[in-house]
C-alpha cells in the first residue's frame, strides 16, 4: 500500500510541478485557470463594447494600446509605448498569444475605429 501511495504521489506531483514551472508566476497560474485572461487584461477590457461609439478617436486608440499592453503585446508605435511606461515587459508582437475574449474585444474596438475613420497613432 505504501509503495502504491508513493507512486501516486510522484505521478500527481509531476504535472503540478510542470504547470508551476511553465506558468512561472501567480499571474501565469491564474491565466491557465481563467482561459488566459489575466487580471490586468480583464481590467483593461472593463469598458463595455456598447460604449465604444461614444468615445473619441484618441480614446479608442488609447483603449486599444491599453488592452495590448495588458496582454503583453509589444507596441508598434512610439506613442503607444510612451502611454504605458510602467507596463510589464512585452512577450511578443504577435497578437495570437492573446486569449479569445481579448481578440474578440479588439475586433469590435477596431471596427469602431475604422467606422469613425480614426487615424493611426
Amino acid at each position: 500500500m505504501k509503495a502504491l501511495s508513493r507512486k501516486m504521489a510522484r505521478t500527481v506531483r509531476l504535472p503540478v510541478l510542470l504547470l508551476c514551472c511553465l506558468a512561472g508566476t501567480a499571474d501565469g497560474v491564474f491565466a491557465f485557470t481563467n482561459g488566459g485572461m489575466t487580471p490586468e487584461l480583464a481590467q483593461a477590457m472593463s469598458r463595455s463594447p456598447e460604449r465604444f461609439s461614444s468615445l473619441l478617436c484618441q480614446q479608442l486608440r488609447y483603449l486599444e494600446a491599453k488592452v495590448l499592453a495588458a496582454g503583453r503585446i509589444c507596441q508598434r508605435s512610439d506613442r503607444a509605448r510612451r502611454s504605458f511606461p510602467d507596463a510589464r515587459s512585452c512577450l511578443s508582437p504577435d497578437e495570437d498569444i492573446l486569449p479569445g475574449p481579448a481578440k474578440d474585444y479588439l475586433v469590435l474596438l477596431r471596427q469602431t475605429i475604422d467606422a469613425k475613420g480614426c487615424k493611426p497613432w
